[in-house]
């Protein structure tokens, strides 16, 4: 595994774990507590959805988006082995969507993540 900006090189079947900050426009970190948080990836932005993580606000739980440190804008994004074992290696599309507990809906990082085949499995 491995990032350039917020593009992630991931071979297919490991694990991945990011830890993400959100800032405000002024470059500040924003309380995101009570946010639903839900982070979605496909083949291209027209496909159907290959994988979808969210946390706990979002109907998710703690092992998809970790709600580490809401107050300071900190949240944790895992991908598991099983997650991507059966998708086929190639580029994909992914975001981050984050709502609110005040409704308002902010699309806080868009990029690709490129699925690496693996010689193990």
């Amino acid at each position: 595994m491995s990032t350039a900006g917020n593009r992630v090189y991931l071979f297919r079947g490991d694990t991945y774990d990011a830890e993400i900050t959100v800032y405000d426009e002024d470059d500040v970190v924003e309380s995101i507590v009570g946010a639903s948080i839900i982070w979605t990836l496909r083949k291209s932005i027209t496909d159907g959805v290959t994988l979808q993580k969210k946390n706990t606000a979002a109907g998710g739980g703690a092992d998809e988006i970790e709600d580490y440190d809401l107050g300071n804008g900190k949240f944790r994004l895992h991908i598991l082995p099983a997650d991507t074992v059966g998708i086929d290696p190639g580029e994909y599309v992914y975001d981050i969507q984050l709502t609110t507990s005040g409704g308002k809906v902010y699309t806080i990082i868009t990029d690709r993540l490129f699925i690496k085949p693996d010689v193990t499995r």
